[in-house]
């Protein structure tokens, strides 16, 4: 299971499901919005590679759309 932090709001992250349905949780330490966080024995932690990774595809995601005219 992973989730991907939405928004923190002191100290509580808002965290999205894989199904679109939405948790409350503590925030892990270092976590920010939209960090990849993965299940593992001793809790949740964030998914350094998947997030990068994720990141760079909606940049260029984004610099595809901002090339694009109507």
């Amino acid at each position: 299971m992973t989730l991907v932090i939405d928004r923190i709001e002191e100290g509580t992250a808002v965290c999205e499901r894989e199904d679109g349905t939405f948790i409350r949780m503590p925030a892990p330490d270092g976590a920010r919005e939209g960090d990849l966080l993965v299940r593992t024995a001793d809790g949740w932690r964030v998914d350094q590679a998947e997030t990068r990774r994720r990141r760079e595809m909606a940049v260029r995601k984004s610099r595809g759309i901002k090339g694009r005219r109507r």
